[in-house]
C-alpha cells in the first residue's frame, strides 16, 4: 500500500518572460499586455507574487512580467509525478484555447493537454472561468481609463492519471499569456 503525499511546485518563468503587461500609475508601457498599450495596474497584482514565483525587479516599470506563449520550454528541477497544473493567465483578442505539451522523464515522448483563458477584459459567463484577481482599473499608456477592469484567470488541468513529467512546452499562440504555473505532484512512499 502506498501513502500519497502531494507537493506543489511553482515553475520559474523568469527566463521565458517576454511581455510587459503591468504598469504603475504614470508609467507608459508602450506595447502593454495587448500590444496597444493597455496594462494591468501593477499595484493591484503585488499580492499574487507567491503564486507566480515572485515578480521581477522593475515590476510595473517596464520589466517583463508575463509570458506571451511562443513555444517556450519550462523544465522541472527533476522529474515529478504530475497530477494537475494550475495556470494563471489571460488571453487578448477574445477567449482563446490551445494545448501545451508535457514531456516524460527523458523528454522522448509528450502528452498534449488542452487549456484556455477568457480575454483579460472579459466579463465571463462561463461557470468554469475563475478570476484569480480582477483589478480596480485598466491602465492605458500610464493613465487609468473608464473601461472594464482587467482580470487574471485561473484554470486547472487535472490529468486522468499521474504522468511522470520533466517539463512542459507552451503553445505558439501570442493570444495566450501566462503569469504563473503551479504543478501538483505526487510523492509516493
Amino acid at each position: 500500500m502506498h501513502d500519497t503525499h502531494h507537493a506543489r511546485h511553482v515553475l520559474d518563468l523568469a527566463a521565458v518572460r517576454n511581455n510587459t503587461g503591468c504598469a504603475l500609475p504614470g508609467f507608459d508601457s508602450p506595447g502593454g499586455f495587448d500590444g496597444f498599450g493597455r496594462a494591468y495596474p501593477a499595484e493591484d497584482l503585488r499580492r499574487l507574487g507567491d503564486l507566480v514565483g515572485g515578480w521581477p525587479e522593475g515590476f510595473g516599470r517596464g520589466a517583463h512580467d508575463n509570458v506571451e506563449c511562443d513555444g517556450q520550454y519550462i523544465g522541472f528541477t527533476r522529474p515529478v509525478l504530475l497530477s494537475s497544473l494550475v495556470l494563471l493567465g489571460a488571453a487578448c483578442g477574445g477567449r482563446t484555447a490551445d494545448e501545451l505539451s508535457l514531456f516524460d522523464a527523458d523528454t522522448t515522448s509528450e502528452t498534449e493537454v488542452g487549456f484556455g483563458f477568457p480575454d483579460f477584459l472579459s466579463r465571463t459567463d462561463h461557470d468554469c472561468d475563475v478570476p484569480a484577481v480582477t483589478c480596480s482599473t485598466l491602465r492605458d499608456h500610464g493613465r487609468d481609463i473608464d473601461a472594464p477592469p482587467p482580470s487574471i484567470w485561473r484554470t486547472e488541468i487535472r490529468l486522468a492519471h499521474p504522468v511522470t513529467c520533466s517539463g512542459l512546452r507552451l503553445p505558439i499562440n501570442p493570444g495566450l499569456h501566462m503569469f504563473g504555473i503551479r504543478a501538483l505532484a505526487e510523492n509516493r512512499v
